[in-house]
């Protein structure tokens, strides 16, 4: 009984930790960043458009959240100038 109760959950959760974990093997763990963001309490069926968004504004808020954390990840390095490829 408590399995089923929660079955989406585990799946999903297992689903989400297993792209995560690819995405930071295809990308070395230098060009990707995961952030999440806490799911509000209240169910939402997977196929109500009007909760979108609220979804969007609790990414956007994430992005702002996590800004300091974006910053020093993506931006920080300079590269150095684009060089052509000459044969």
């Amino acid at each position: 009984m408590w399995w089923g109760q929660r079955l989406f959950d585990v799946a999903g959760g297992a689903q989400s930790q297993g792209a995560h974990e690819q995405a930071k093997y295809l990308m070395n763990g230098t060009r990707y960043l995961r952030i999440d963001f806490d799911m509000p309490t209240e169910p939402w069926l997977l196929d109500n458009i009007h909760v979108v968004p609220q979804l969007l504004h609790y990414g956007d808020q994430a992005a702002v959240n996590h800004f300091a954390v974006l910053k020093q990840h993506f931006l920080a390095d300079t590269k150095p100038a684009y060089r052509a490829f000459e044969l």
